[in-house]
């Protein structure tokens, strides 16, 4: 069945145009599909944040002087690879600020931002979890390909016929089983339940209290009788025939069943040296030519005394029930003699229904315990049960009679879905009779509507011809059920062990006839994929489609499979579509503002606190200001400096303050005799203050010297000569007790150098000394 299924493009009408267009891959294609889906969603996340952070960056940026918050919050702005990352950051600002006088104005800087960007993961998770449905559409419903869809037909040579009778059985088999296991409450779970659109069909109406469905007083009760109803049936939506709502049909199916008495309705006939028991519901259809009596019976069964030969009870595990079937069908209201079995007696005839009638016998079954069930009625006491394993016996029970009766009538009921349901639906009648008089409602006449022909001028005409084409071999009936399933067919078979039936329920017979209904229901749904396979090695006994209409048919059959993967082409496209279109905004929304901008010749502070805050233009503005490179591209994404240019490091001497110290610079040597003379006690430190002097600045090499003590560490002294190799680190600091970096106090008055005129960015300005020992030693 997985083999013929339809890959490509294809819609589900169970979901409209739109959300029903659907793409079929095979499961290692639709894998693949999946893995780049999941990738692609956080990824547009990314870039829809990016997105953001551009308009909000230029939103608050503004040349009017901002504290400490402002900056930090664009850089944070400006710096943003995804929503999820930035979070956190946004928060640690958040909480960093809280015990300041401050703290007050960062809720209402920090929070909007804070919650857009919790909304935004939130949506994008959202988004990537439901990118995950956009695949499986709904029930992982697949399209079969019709390319060998065809009907089985009785063959008109009778020694073909056991070829596709076989077929049949075992279709019918293969719905028995599926029934037991996919319609029952306690299935066990072990047959793949998900092939069809709906595991089972639906019933609408379980009545086990109706009236008799006969005449009264053929009934054994006339209350409590069953009644099983489908309800319509969509075509689509229930037997996976897609198509949109105006090209379906409906269908229902009701089974009404009671067991009937037998009083006045048996006789007792030798035939053969042989007694059998004779029951009259109506006389068979005297094929033979002979005017005799000898068919004026419906069913004989041996006797009761036949069944049961004797008391010994063996144990014998071929015993079972045996189940005669026979049936009448009605055409127009009357009775079909070439199509049944017997002509039924005007208790049990209805013209708008088929009637089938199923004899139980015991046929040796021994039951535990007395059943007083309508159907089996196991009442009398016969011989006892015993086991080796036990000690003690129990009586055994069995029927009352040699056969016991139940009727079933059967409906059909056919609707034109293009139609309202009051006006647009056929007859609830017989099969035959449904189907005839819902002609005209499917543009038919019943003479154009026959088994014959299954050409149609309309579309609707065709597809009601072909489905009668296929119930013309009624194989979703009752009588076809039990015919080939025999006792099986019963409920009752799962507590019958070697020829002994234990326990029931006294209701047994409502419950054998629901798993009949249930088993016809599986039969329904199996044929009508079954006619969209096909069979190629019985194409010489099959009808095929005849136009386009019945093509089309043909290639809407539906199923559910795991072995590929559907996906809603709709969630596709607009996942892709919408996730590319962000992809792309977000490349060319920040060129397309900076080229317009260089057209109208007006680049704003805006646009340049965008470029200057990126990181590595953050990096270009530290170093710069130490007078440190040679740079260029000074507003572009990746600011360079010239060839061979060596840009400063981080001095850590400070581990809670770090700075940057440029090449050549022995700030480092410094901090290391700073650090050093912080451990010289309190006293040598005072001792060397009292002996130091002051030097004239042009003598400041000897400043540091001076300050120490003749007895003070050796190390120290070298770390301060390396600092006098340097007249610009001692000239601006001496070290005193209290301040490791103060500015030097000496007589000698100190002046500022003049600061050179403003420079533009792409001009890296000269520095002069003085200014750069400023600068270096800071």
């Amino acid at each position: 069945m997985d083999g013929n299924v339809y890959l490509g493009m294809w819609t589900n009408w169970s979901n409209g145009t739109i959300w029903g267009a659907t793409l079929t891959t095979t499961r290692a294609d639709g894998n693949l599909l999946i893995a780049f889906t999941g990738f692609l969603v956080p990824f547009v996340a990314s870039r829809f944040w990016s997105i953001i952070c551009l308009v909000f960056h230029i939103y608050f940026s503004t040349s009017e002087p901002r504290d400490a918050i402002h900056h930090q919050r664009q850089v944070i702005l400006r710096n943003s690879s995804s929503p999820d990352s930035r979070l956190i950051l946004l928060l640690r600002l958040f909480w960093a600020w809280r015990n300041t006088s401050k703290a007050s104005k960062r809720s209402s800087r920090l929070l909007p931002i804070i919650l857009l960007s919790i909304c935004c993961i939130s949506a994008f998770t959202v988004a990537g979890g439901l990118s995950s449905e956009i695949s499986s559409a709904p029930g992982d419903e697949v399209l079969l390909r019709g390319d060998h869809c065809g009907q089985l037909q009785i063959p008109s040579n009778i020694s073909d016929i056991a070829e596709v009778m076989s077929v049949l059985s075992g279709r019918v088999m293969d719905a028995a089983l599926y029934a037991r296991q996919c319609y029952s409450a306690n299935s066990s779970g072990l047959l793949d339940c998900d092939k069809f659109v709906v595991q089972s069909l639906p019933t609408a109406i379980w009545d086990n209290n109706t009236a008799c469905p006969f005449d009264e007083g053929i009934c054994r009760s006339n209350t409590s009788n069953l009644l099983l109803d489908t309800g319509y049936m969509d075509s689509n939506n229930d037997l996976g025939l897609n198509a949109p709502e105006d090209e379906r049909f409906a269908m229902r199916y009701v089974l009404q069943c009671a067991p009937l008495v037998t009083e006045g309705y048996t006789n007792e006939v030798v035939a053969q040296n042989k007694t059998f028991v004779t029951y009259n519901y109506g006389p068979r259809p005297n094929r033979s030519g002979q005017d005799d009596n000898s068919e004026n019976f419906t069913k004989e069964i041996e006797t009761l005394g036949s069944q049961y030969p004797s008391e010994l009870i063996a144990i014998d595990s071929v015993l079972n029930y045996e189940l005669s079937v026979t049936k009448s069908k009605s055409i127009d209201g009357m009775f079909q003699s070439n199509q049944s079995d017997f002509d039924p007696i005007p208790q049990l005839f209805r013209s708008n229904a088929d009637l089938t009638l199923i004899f139980l016998s015991g046929n040796g079954v021994r039951f535990f315990e007395p059943m007083e069930d309508d159907w089996y009625r196991a009442t009398l006491t016969t011989g006892n049960i015993s086991f080796v394993q036990t000690e003690g016996n129990l009586s055994s029970y069995i029927p009352a009679e040699a056969a016991s009766p139940i009727g079933c009538l059967e409906q059909w009921q056919w609707c034109n879905s293009a139609y309202p349901r009051e006006t647009g639906c056929g007859p609830l009648a017989s099969k035959l009779d449904s189907l005839f008089g819902a002609a005209p409602i499917f543009n038919l006449t019943e003479n154009e509507l026959n088994f014959g022909d299954i050409n149609s001028t309309t579309a609707a005409g065709s597809r009601l011809s072909w489905l009668t084409s296929m119930e013309a071999m009624d194989v979703d009936t009752v009588r076809t059920v039990v015919s080939e399933l025999g006792a099986t067919s019963l409920s009752s078979q799962s507590s019958l062990i070697q020829g002994i039936q234990y326990p029931l329920p006294q209701n047994q017979w409502q419950l054998d006839v629901t798993n009949w209904f249930n088993i016809v229901l599986a039969t329904i749904q199996t044929q009508y994929v079954f006619m969209a396979l096909g069979d190629p090695e019985l194409e010489q006994f099959e009808v095929f489609p005849s136009n386009a209409a019945q093509q089309q048919l043909c290639n809407s059959q539906k199923i559910r499979s795991t072995s590929y993967t559907s996906f809603s082409l709709f969630g596709l496209l607009f996942t892709y579509i919408i996730g590319f279109l962000i992809i792309i905004i977000s490349f060319v929304f920040e060129p397309a503002l900076a080229y317009i901008q260089k057209r109208r010749k007006c680049r704003d502070y805006a646009s340049i606190e965008w470029s200057t805050n990126a990181a590595l233009q953050l990096h270009r503005l530290a170093q710069e200001e130490l007078g440190i490179g040679t740079w260029s591209g000074c507003t572009d994404i990746v600011p360079v400096t010239k060839e061979g240019d060596i840009l400063a490091t981080l001095n850590i001497s400070a581990l809670e303050h770090p700075v940057y110290y440029s090449p050549g610079d022995n700030t480092g040597d410094k901090a290391k005799a700073i650090s050093i003379i912080e451990e010289i006690s309190s006293d040598n430190v005072d001792s060397a203050t009292e002996n130091s002097s002051v030097q004239d600045s042009t003598n400041s090499q000897t400043v540091a010297g001076d300050y120490m003590d003749e007895n003070s560490n050796s190390e120290v002294r070298e770390s301060v000569r390396g600092l006098n190799e340097d007249p610009r680190n001692l000239s601006l600091y001496h070290f005193g007790p209290d301040e490791v970096d103060t500015p030097y106090q000496s007589n000698v008055p100190y002046h500022l150098p003049n600061y050179p005129p403003i420079r533009s960015y792409s001009e890296p300005r000269a520095q002069s000394e003085p200014e750069r020992g400023i600068r270096q030693g800071n």
